[in-house]
């Protein structure tokens, strides 16, 4: 057999056993009567005076219970034949000083079932106006049968409604543990949202501080680049009046006149020139390593910037994941608390159900 077909057989197994189990404590709730009554009925191609008393219980378990009496009490054995349980001649003790034939028949009743008995003394059929005496004694004789019968019954319908209490209690004693770790579990969600803002906020600020540096950096780098690109500009224009004087210098040169006074001049001012081109050259490359230096601290501010971003990113996943567990924690608590008060319901009512069996069980031997 496939496994969901077990669970379902189990499943309907059960849900039969209890509805049984519900249906027999409806019945037994109360402490049955004893009626007896005499009715004239067909028997043997005539009509008969019968003692007729309506039984509470399934008619399969008073008959097995009927026949086991006779045969305990008065060493009897019964048989069937034609539909009718039938006794062999007889003297029963405390009924008649007298052998009596006694046949019966057990009808079912909805719910219950009814014994039918006729009693026979010498082939004529005991009646109440006719038979007082032994008519009671065999109505005393079966009341203590009956008693006996439900005795037995209530001992099993109370110990099938103690099993089903005990069940119910376990039932419920797993949801209040369901409902802790639910409550548990929403207390822990909760606890690592907070943890997650928490963190968020110290990583937000971080963030931030992270911006406005970034900013002031890029702003420091504008500057730098104007500084180095001015210096660049200063080192170009020396170099272009440094190669007209070089050619003017390649010239004096050339014609013999640099000792003349404008020779000496020239180039007296070609050595003040590159002196002060090596100044600006040291300046431009000043600015050129401040800028690097710059750019380089940028770059890990950025770098920097994008891992916040990322640790930002992650927190607000997990704050959603919690977020989300805790919120299906708190749908499954608003059920689990539904069912906690169905099954306390359920429960208190067996338990109402079991303390009536055993009250209206003490009410039996009395009947």
């Amino acid at each position: 057999m496939k496994p969901t077909l077990v669970f379902l057989f189990a499943l309907v197994t059960h849900v039969c056993t209890m509805a049984q189990v519900v249906r027999e404590a409806t019945q037994y709730a109360s402490t049955p009567t004893i009626q007896f009554e005499e009715q004239s009925i067909s028997l043997n191609n005539g009509v008969q005076p019968a003692i007729k008393v309506a039984i509470t219980g399934n008619e399969d378990s008073y008959s097995k219970h009927l026949k086991n009496w006779f045969t305990k009490t008065y060493g009897i054995e019964a048989k069937r034949s034609n539909g009718l349980t039938v006794l062999p001649l007889a003297v029963f003790s405390g009924w008649s000083a007298d052998s009596l034939g006694v046949t019966y028949r057990i009808e079912k009743d909805a719910d219950k079932c009814s014994l039918v008995l006729f009693a026979a003394k010498k082939n004529v059929y005991l009646s109440q106006k006719d038979n007082a005496a032994e008519i009671a004694a065999i109505h005393q004789a079966l009341k203590g049968q009956i008693k006996e019968y439900y005795i037995v019954r209530y001992d099993e319908v109370i110990a099938d409604q103690q099993k089903e209490y005990e069940r119910q209690l376990k039932d419920v004693e797993k949801t209040e543990g369901k409902l802790a770790k639910l409550n548990e579990k929403i207390k822990d969600e909760n606890e690592s949202v907070s943890k997650a803002n928490s963190d968020l906020q110290e990583v937000s600020l971080k963030k931030n501080e992270m911006d406005q540096e970034v900013k002031i950096l890029h702003t420091t780098l504008q500057q730098d680049k104007k500084i180095q690109d001015q210096a660049q500009k200063e080192v170009d224009q020396q170099s272009a009046i440094i190669r007209d004087k070089e050619t003017l210098y390649n010239s004096m040169y050339n014609e013999g006149t640099l000792a003349s006074k404008e020779g000496k001049r020239v180039t007296k001012d070609l050595e003040k020139l590159r002196k002060s081109q090596v100044k600006l050259q040291d300046r431009l490359t000043d600015a050129s390593n401040k800028k690097t230096k710059t750019e380089n601290a940028l770059l890990k501010k950025e770098e920097a910037q994008i891992k916040l971003d990322a640790s930002i990113n992650t927190l607000n996943a997990r704050k959603a994941k919690h977020q989300s567990e805790a919120d299906e924690a708190r749908s499954d608590l608003d059920k689990t608390s539904n069912d906690l008060a169905d099954e306390k319901r359920e429960m208190e009512a067996s338990l109402r159900a079991l303390e009536s069996l055993k009250n209206a069980k003490s009410g039996v031997p009395t009947l």
